[in-house]
């Protein structure tokens, strides 16, 4: 099972996807850090918001722009069976 990790923008207006950014790239380490997922959660298969304090850390990282004021911003998890 391959694990994947996507940072999804949603639209505030419309709740549509819109777009999904690949940031499998980022150890699970660094991440940890930053969102700090509960005890019941080791592994951050569960979904994180992404605000302001996170989103400047992974601008650091990643070469996206958030917009915060019309869109939502997810760190979700997926993976692979195959």
């Amino acid at each position: 099972m391959k694990i994947y990790r996507k940072i999804t923008k949603y639209s505030k207006k419309t709740e549509e996807l819109l777009d999904e950014f690949d940031v499998s790239l980022l150890k699970i380490k660094w991440l940890k850090k930053l969102f700090l997922p509960s005890k019941n959660d080791p592994l951050m298969y569960n979904v994180y918001s992404i605000n302001e304090y996170e989103s400047n850390k992974l601008k650091e990282y990643l070469e996206l722009e958030f917009d915060l004021n019309n869109f939502d911003y997810f760190l979700e998890c997926y993976y692979d069976n195959s």
